[in-house]
């Protein structure tokens, strides 16, 4: 089995938690995971980021400029969204 670096271990640590890892990437980082204390805290910081953002929903934040920043936005020729 080939190590994981740390770099390879970030970046597979967030496909896993988005649900994208394969079966062989989620093997590879719990081995890197089992050797790596600075990746172990990362990713158990970046699984508590993603379950609190999670809880926030996807409630559209009130602005009562929202209607006049989108018309400026199309005016300079972007529309404000992706």
């Amino acid at each position: 089995m080939i190590a994981f670096r740390c770099q390879e271990a970030v970046a597979c640590g967030e496909e896993c938690l988005e649900a994208k890892g394969s079966l062989w990437a989620r093997l590879q980082l719990g081995a890197h995971l089992r050797f790596c204390v600075d990746c172990r805290r990362y990713v158990a910081q970046l699984t508590k980021t993603v379950v609190a953002v999670r809880k926030l929903g996807e409630e559209p934040v009130p602005f009562a400029g929202r209607d006049a920043l989108l018309a400026r936005l199309k005016a300079r020729g972007g529309t404000g969204s992706k």
